[in-house]
C-alpha cells in the first residue's frame, strides 16, 4: 500500500511540476531583449537559409544572439512547429527537464537518493528569484539552461569513465565541447575544475585519474575549437561584414564596480544563501594533505571538480562581474548539491521530527549548541525561502504575464505600410515583424551598459533619425536605458499607441 501511495504522490507531484513548467509559456515572463536576438536569427535561418540578423531589411552579421548550438536548435524548432514564442521557449523547457534529470542522476551516484531528491527540492522550492529558478529561467530562449545540461552531462560521464569504462570519457568530451560553445562564461571555471584535480592527482601519484582528467581537458578544448570552426564555416556567411563588439567583456566579465554596487551584489546573494553556505561547508572535505589524498577516488574527484567549478564561478561573480543574476544561474544550479548536503547534516538526515525537536528545545531553554543552531538555521532558511519561492513563482506565472510584444507586432504588421521603416531597440519584437526595422550599432549597447549599470559618465552618440524611420517603438529595454529620451523631446515623433510594456510613436513629417 505504501508503495502505491508513493507512486501516486510522485505522479501527482510530477504533473504539478509539469503544469508549472508550461503555464503561460508565451507570456511569463514577458519575452525580452536577449531572447529576441536569438529568435530573430533563428527565423532568418529558417526562412532565408542565412544565419544572420536583419538591419533595415538587409542581412547583417550576427552578434548578440545566443551561440550557434542554441540558435540552431531554436531554428530547428521553428522549422518543425512554426515561428512563434512557445516554439522557441519549448527548447529551453526540454533542456530544463533534461538538466534536472541529469542533476538527479549525477548526485544519486555521487551521494545517495535522498541527497539527489533534496537537490531537486532546493532547486524547485527554495530558489526565490526568477533568475535562479529552473522553470522561470529555463523557459526563456537563452543559453544558460542548455549550458547547465551539457556541463552536468560531462561530469556525469567523467564519473562513469572513472568508475566503469574509460570510453565514457568520449561522451564527456563531446558534451563539454558543446558546453564551451554554448556560453562564453564557463571556460575558465571549467578549466580549473579539471586542472586543479589533475595537479592533486599527480601529487598523489594517482596516474590513472590524472590521465583521464588531463586527457579530457585537452581533448575537450581541441574539440571545442573544432566545433566552433565548423559551426562558423557552416552557418556564418563570410560575405557579411564582420561585427566586432568592442569592450563587451569590459562591461560584463571584467568589471570594476563601485563599493556601493558591490555591497548591493553581496546583499542580493542572500537569496542563494543555502548554496553559499553549502559551498563553504564542503571545504571541510578537502582541507589538508591527508584529506586531499584520501579524496583520490572517482566519487570524491568528481565532487571536487564540481566544487571548484561552482566556487570559482561565485568568486568571479562577486569580484569581477557586472552583477547580473542570470550570469550566476549555472553556478547556483550546480551548487545546489552542496546546499542539499548541508541541509542533510543540519536536519539529522532530513528528519523533520529531530530538527523541530532540536530547534524547539533550544528556544525553550535558550541554550544553544552547534546542532540546535544548525536545526534552527535549516528551519528558518527553508521556511523563509520556500515561502518567497512560492510567491515568486505565482507572481511570475500568474500575476505578471504580458503579451504586449505580440500586440505591438500585430499592430505594426497590419496598421503600417508594407515599406515602413521602424526604429526599435527592443529586439524581442524583431522575429515577429514583417516590416523593416532599424536598431543602433552594437557599440551603443556597450556604452549604455557603462552608463546604466557601471555608473560611468558616457556620452551616447546615436542619431535615432539616421535611418529616416516612420515609426519609433519604446519598450522595456530602451526605456530602462533611456536611449530615446532625447529624440522624444524634439517633436520628431507623436505618440499613437500605448501598451502595458510599449509605446508606439509616428514620425511627424
Amino acid at each position: 500500500m505504501k508503495s502505491y501511495l508513493r507512486i501516486g504522490t510522485g505522479v501527482l507531484l510530477a504533473l504539478l511540476l509539469l503544469r508549472l513548467a508550461t503555464a503561460n509559456l508565451e507570456s511569463a515572463p514577458p519575452v525580452w531583449w536577449d531572447e529576441g536576438w536569438t529568435m530573430s536569427v533563428a527565423r532568418n535561418l529558417v526562412e532565408s537559409g542565412r544565419y544572420s540578423r536583419l538591419l533595415a531589411g538587409e542581412p547583417a552579421r550576427p552578434g548578440p544572439e545566443a551561440f550557434v548550438p542554441v540558435t540552431a536548435l531554436i531554428a530547428l524548432s521553428f522549422r518543425l512547429f512554426g515561428v512563434g514564442i512557445w516554439q522557441g521557449r519549448m527548447v529551453g523547457l526540454i533542456f530544463t527537464l533534461g538538466a534536472l534529470g541529469m542533476m538527479y542522476a549525477l548526485v544519486n551516484r555521487l551521494y545517495d537518493k535522498r541527497i539527489a531528491l533534496a537537490t531537486l527540492g532546493v532547486l524547485l522550492f527554495i530558489s526565490p528569484r526568477p533568475a535562479y529558478h529552473p522553470f522561470l529561467m529555463g523557459r526563456q530562449v537563452m543559453g544558460e539552461m542548455p549550458l547547465v545540461f551539457y556541463l552536468l552531462s560531462g561530469y556525469f560521464f567523467l564519473l562513469l569513465s572513472l568508475e566503469k569504462s574509460k570510453w565514457f570519457i568520449v561522451a564527456a568530451i563531446i558534451m563539454w565541447a558543446v558546453a564551451l560553445n554554448t556560453k562564453g562564461q564557463p571556460p575558465p571555471f571549467w578549466f580549473l575544475s579539471l586542472f586543479l584535480p589533475f595537479c592533486i592527482s599527480v601529487y598523489g601519484k594517482s596516474w590513472a585519474i590524472a590521465g583521464v582528467l588531463i586527457g579530457a581537458l585537452m581533448s575537450s578544448l581541441l574539440a571545442a575549437v573544432a566545433l566552433n570552426y565548423w559551426a562558423h564555416l557552416i552557418f556564418i556567411d563570410p560575405r557579411l561584414p564582420p561585427v566586432v563588439i568592442s569592450g563587451l567583456y569590459d562591461v560584463t566579465a571584467w568589471v570594476v564596480l563601485s563599493y556601493e554596487r558591490k555591497i548591493e551584489i553581496l546583499i542580493g546573494l542572500v537569496w542563494v544563501l543555502p548554496t553559499i553556505l553549502g559551498i563553504c561547508y564542503a571545504i571541510r572535505e578537502f582541507i589538508g594533505k591527508e584529506k586531499l589524498l584520501a579524496a583520490l577516488n572517482p566519487k570524491n574527484v568528481v565532487r571536487l571538480t564540481l566544487w571548484i567549478l561552482v566556487a570559482s564561478w561565485f568568486g568571479w561573480f562577486i569580484v569581477l562581474s557586472v552583477g547580473w543574476e542570470r550570469h550566476l544561474f549555472p553556478a547556483v544550479f550546480i551548487g545546489s548539491v552542496f546546499a542539499a548536503v548541508l541541509l542533510k547534516d543540519l536536519t539529522k538526515n532530513f528528519s523533520l521530527k529531530s530538527t523541530v525537536a532540536l530547534g524547539a528545545g533550544a528556544l525553550k531553554t535558550l541554550r544553544f549548541n552547534w546542532e540546535s543552531f544548525g536545526a534552527l538555521l535549516a528551519i528558518v532558511l527553508i521556511t523563509y525561502l520556500a515561502t518567497a519561492n512560492g510567491k515568486t513563482v505565482y507572481r511570475v506565472l500568474y500575476s505578471e504575464p504580458d503579451q504586449s510584444v505580440k500586440d505591438v507586432a500585430a499592430f505594426l504588421n497590419t496598421q503600417t505600410s508594407a515599406d515602413a521603416m521602424i526604429e526599435i531597440f527592443d529586439a524581442e519584437l524583431f522575429f515577429l515583424l514583417n516590416r523593416r526595422y532599424h536598431y543602433p550599432p552594437d557599440h551603443v549597447d556597450v556604452e549604455l551598459i557603462r552608463r546604466t549599470f557601471i555608473g560611468q559618465n558616457v556620452r551616447i552618440s546615436y542619431d535615432a533619425l539616421s535611418a529616416d524611420p516612420d515609426y519609433l517603438v519604446v519598450g522595456p529595454q530602451s526605456m530602462m536605458l533611456h536611449l530615446y529620451d532625447y529624440i522624444l523631446t524634439t517633436g520628431a515623433f507623436r505618440h499613437i499607441r500605448s501598451y502595458p510594456l510599449y509605446d508606439v510613436y509616428k514620425r511627424v513629417r
